[in-house]
């Protein structure tokens, strides 16, 4: 009886994805998977049942096919039928810029709906995915709003963090599971407000005690020190750091250190169903976590050319907001969303 309930909480999470996606039953769905995804996959299929889509593709991409370095001309002819498209998939660093973001650019250029997950689990349909979308949407809006009108933005917390800077008010992403008009890609599970610190403004001192993207949660904090949006110093686990350069480098060949590189996103979780685990991709859409990326800006700051983009996930961290008539805002106390 137990197990049944539990099934019944998966379809209706993945009932919820689906929903999302507005699809008519004659539209064409993709469902794409790497290997090793079968049970997240079957209640998938199921929810496309219960939506009574009939035009669906399910493709399974063999381990042994990765990493896919461009995207087969039979995907890419399926995609321009397509109005949405689902991927789940266990993730590789050399597909980053070779794959993923090539398959989603050619989704918005057909107007295919396009909802990513990367490192699925079966746990996310009941939390973070099972969300209240419009919830999610109107608290990104809202969170968005704030953003747009800060002058300075101070982070602390008390393993370390103590960081000072602006962000780019002009471009403030709101990415929720609810696709706007003209909006065509995803997360699952979604919801987070996402920009870009003006790199000169940046200063201060990072301490990570969440996931890092392509690495997973380490065992000891991660200390990043920065001078007008370059990393100066880190300091961590040598073999974490080792690990961490050897991943990016998958990515991007030409980078020689971590020393030098540069930040480049600021983002703010805004679902209240997420919780906290070992996958970057889920953790940066807590509600009352943030996280920063360093490397390539996605087109939210400056366009230094890297192929390498990635995420470092804080817990507990205290975000005041001093507005443009010096009001002061806390947006996130230890942690806590305050907003």
């Amino acid at each position: 009886m137990l197990k049944e309930k539990e099934s019944y909480i998966y379809l209706k999470g993945a009932t919820n994805l689906m929903n999302s996606l507005e699809l008519k039953c004659e539209d064409g769905l993709i469902i794409m998977s790497s290997e090793n995804n079968q049970e997240f996959d079957s209640y998938l299929l199921n929810a496309t049942k219960i939506n009574n889509l009939k035009n669906l593709i399910f493709i399974v991409i063999p381990d042994s096919y990765r990493p896919v370095t461009k995207i087969p001309s039979p995907l890419a002819g399926a995609i321009e039928k397509a109005k949405g498209l689902i991927y789940m998939v266990n993730r590789l660093p050399e597909e980053n810029f070779t794959f993923n973001r090539p398959l989603q650019d050619l989704c918005v250029k057909n107007k295919c709906k396009y909802v990513y997950i990367y490192d699925p689990k079966l746990q996310y349909l009941k939390e973070g995915i099972a969300a209240n979308y419009r919830e999610v949407y109107e608290k990104a809006l809202k969170i968005k709003k704030l953003l747009e009108n800060s002058k300075e933005i101070n982070m602390t917390s008390e393993i370390g963090t103590n960081l000072t800077f602006s962000i780019y008010t002009h471009n403030i992403i709101p990415r929720s599971p609810v696709f706007p008009k003209d909006f065509y890609w995803n997360q699952a599970p979604e919801g987070e407000v996402m920009t870009c610190p003006v790199e000169n403004s940046f200063n201060g001192t990072l301490v990570v005690d969440g996931p890092v993207t392509g690495m997973g949660q380490p065992e000891n904090l991660t200390k990043w020190t920065f001078k007008d949006g370059i990393v100066t110093n880190v300091e961590g686990d040598d073999e974490f750091l080792s690990g961490l350069l050897t991943n990016l480098q998958a990515s991007d060949k030409r980078l020689k250190s971590l020393i030098g590189i540069w930040i480049s996103e600021f983002s703010v979780g805004v679902n209240d169903w997420a919780v906290f685990d070992d996958n970057i991709s889920n953790c940066e859409k807590v509600s009352g976590g943030i996280h920063f990326a360093m490397g390539n800006s996605e087109g939210l700051g400056v366009d230094r050319g890297e192929t390498f983009h990635f995420d470092n996930i804080v817990k507990t961290p205290t975000i005041v907001i001093t507005d443009n008539n010096g009001e002061k805002i806390t947006l996130s106390q230890s942690g806590e969303p305050t907003i």
